[in-house]
């Protein structure tokens, strides 16, 4: 008499040992899926280029050093180069609703949670990178004309340091920032034009306005005091002539006071809100 076949469930071959999708299993399809997209290839490189070419262009043409030597160099460019990684974080949270993929990463992951975490670490290590990348571009760009008047390769007060972090966290922390928007909106256009407004347009009005209120809201956005963690001493020294205004690092506590209840209400749209 023959022996009864058995079944052993999950002996498949190639079957994964564990049940379930994990917060590492996402993070690594968020990171894959991020670096096959074009657009983060292209906001990476333009964010260099930008930061570059605004320091370069501001030392190849200056007629004497500028206040606050290498230290202001590489960061005045500062403003303009956030707006390709705040255009990546957009994409990256609000593409996926936009073509309708989204459905598909939800049924694979059905606490959605854990994808808004997987992709806030994927989009702020690229805004490291981009970050650290645009920096040393632009320190290559100066040390070639380091014989102009305006190119100077020193910090006169010693707060090197202090704008280079200040300059990778400024750039991560609005790159989260523009992706909670993103999450939250879940239109792509609609998003780029909040996120744009609140960090670069709505600072200009206020400054062009010149009052003493105008001053003190400008000095709780959360792109203009963020900034200040990346401001050379004495420009922030100058600024505080025209008016009060938080210290670089409280600056900075601003900004992710904002990307915090940002994200919150971004993980509340995610977990309640259909696809």
């Amino acid at each position: 008499m023959s022996e009864p076949v058995r079944l052993v469930v999950g002996s498949s071959v190639g079957l994964p040992a564990r049940r379930g999708v994990g917060l590492l299993r996402v993070l690594r399809s968020e990171w894959v899926k991020a670096w096959t997209v074009p657009a983060t290839f292209w906001c990476v490189g333009a964010t260099m280029v930008l930061h570059a070419a605004v320091g370069l262009w501001v030392g190849y043409n200056a007629e004497a050093a500028a206040a606050g030597g290498l230290s202001y160099l590489l960061t005045i460019g500062l403003a303009g180069s956030q707006v390709p990684l705040l255009m990546l974080g957009v994409i990256t949270a609000a593409g996926e609703h936009q073509d309708g993929s989204a459905r598909a990463t939800y049924v694979a992951v059905p606490r959605r949670l854990p994808v808004l975490v997987a992709t806030a670490v994927t989009v702020a290590t690229i805004a490291v990178l981009a970050a650290v990348f645009a920096l040393a571009t632009t320190w290559l760009a100066l040390l070639a004309f380091r014989d102009r008047p305006g190119v100077v390769l020193a910090a006169p007060d010693g707060d090197l340091g202090r704008v280079v972090l200040g300059t990778v966290l400024y750039l991560v922390t609005v790159t989260l920032l523009a992706l909670a928007i993103g999450a939250a909106l879940r239109r792509p256009a609609a998003a780029t034009v909040v996120a744009i407004t609140l960090l670069l347009v709505l600072e200009q009005a206020l400054t062009m306005m010149g009052t003493s209120a105008a001053t003190t809201v400008r000095s709780v956005l959360p792109g203009w005091a963020g900034r200040l963690a990346a401001t050379p001493t004495q420009s922030l020294r100058l600024a505080e002539q025209a008016g009060a205004q938080p210290g670089p690092w409280q600056g900075y506590g601003i900004l992710v006071a904002w990307t915090l209840a940002a994200l919150l209400v971004a993980a509340l749209v995610v977990r309640r809100r259909d696809v």
